[in-house]
């Protein structure tokens, strides 16, 4: 008994530790940014944050503070399709279909500073509703998309968002790679 609880409870904890870290390395959330985000841009004084209920990103030398509250989450997505912007042999130029596996073989695409991607997410029912929602109640201001505990963009909503797609552009091939894991694993 001795030596199965000597080898069982070590191995147990370091499956556990694996599993955590794989399924951390599956997050996708969209969060509200604070809504004085242009004055604590500006290092006004005048705004405190709640950092129990904000947490500090910074992203391309911008520091945000976002709302630790999940609007939606990779739940609500059922499908992703990435694409890239392309000019056909007759000089058209428009956002095609690309796989993982189109881009792995183009190393050019896989370059760090390759930002050429787009991800079309489609939301299920529910995520649909939840995005509509979101924007509906929230113009003006900016609404986080993070990927493992990565800030990929905050655009500000302009309007609200209706049907049950967007996209989200400026995307690196580990950028994709990750989203693509992520959302095919969340909807086996």
């Amino acid at each position: 008994m001795k030596l199965f609880l000597k080898y069982l409870f070590p191995l147990a904890l370091f499956l556990m530790t694996i599993s955590n870290a794989y399924s951390e390395d599956k997050i996708l959330t969209f969060r509200l940014v604070h809504p004085d985000q242009d004055k604590l841009a500006q290092r006004s004084s005048e705004v405190k944050i709640d950092k129990n209920q904000y947490e500090l990103f910074v992203k391309d030398n911008e520091s945000i503070w976002i709302d630790k509250k999940v609007e939606l989450d990779i739940k609500d997505i059922k499908a992703i399709i990435i694409k890239i912007w392309t000019r056909s042999y007759s000089g058209k130029e428009e956002y095609e279909p690309i796989t993982l596996e189109q881009i792995a073989r183009t190393p050019e695409l896989r370059s760090p500073s390759m930002n050429a991607f787009t991800a079309a997410l489609f939301f299920t029912k529910q995520g649909a509703i939840k995005i509509q929602n979101v924007t509906e109640n929230n113009i003006h201001r900016r609404l986080a998309v993070i990927l493992n505990k990565r800030l990929l963009m905050a655009p500000r909503i302009q309007d609200k968002i209706s049907g049950d797609e967007i996209a989200i552009a400026g995307l690196s091939y580990e950028d994709v790679k990750s989203l693509t894991g992520a959302i095919n694993d969340s909807v086996k």
